[in-house]
């Protein structure tokens, strides 16, 4: 979860643990701010399967994590994250990617709700000890597509999203029984 979410509803754990027992092969669910596009697509109290999900707070299935983790050498680099990819560019797809890869859907609700608050980056970096707001904006995408070209061979992030697309495709051709949840 990252320090500026906030959450609009109260027994918000709750909630995604329904969510996730609704949704058995859903690996990944995000709550779903309302100033986001999916928000208006998706509607009050529904949730739908992504290809890609912003960053902010996610509820992770066991299992899921236990099929996409580090197995031979695990450490605090390699566990779940890249941990040579420092301030998380894109690290939300390649975690949506090793999902579905892995036969794990991704999905975002509206049952709950979770917010951005920048203000606590703006006013707190210190606190959070991390760069200023702008400093850390800077090098999360020169850092990131650095990340990205060396680790991918992608040059943008439409490349990686379409990666993300590709299996979330072939998803559903394995899975036809979720169409229904397919955006």
């Amino acid at each position: 979860m990252p320090n500026d979410a906030e959450f609009k509803h109260e027994s918000v754990v709750t909630k995604l643990v329904e969510e996730m027992n609704a949704h058995p092969r859903v690996g990944i669910l995000a709550p779903c701010s309302s100033a986001w596009g999916e928000y208006k697509l998706l509607g009050h109290g529904s949730t739908k399967y992504f290809w890609h999900i912003g960053p902010g707070p996610w509820f992770l299935r066991r299992q899921y994590i236990e099929d996409i983790m580090e197995l031979e050498n695990p450490n605090y680099m390699n566990f779940l994250y890249d941990g040579t990819n420092f301030r998380g560019y894109e690290s939300d797809i390649e975690l949506i990617v090793k999902g579905y890869a892995n036969d794990w859907a991704s999905a975002i609700t509206t049952k709950v709700i979770s917010e951005e608050n920048e203000e606590h980056l703006r006013k707190k970096a210190d606190l959070i000890k991390t760069d200023f707001y702008e400093d850390n904006l800077i090098k999360y995408f020169e850092e990131g597509k650095k990340w990205m070209r060396r680790k991918y061979g992608f040059n943008n992030r439409w490349s990686m999203q379409m990666y993300s697309k590709y299996f979330y495709e072939k998803f559903f051709e394995l899975f036809p029984e979720y169409k229904d949840h397919r955006i």
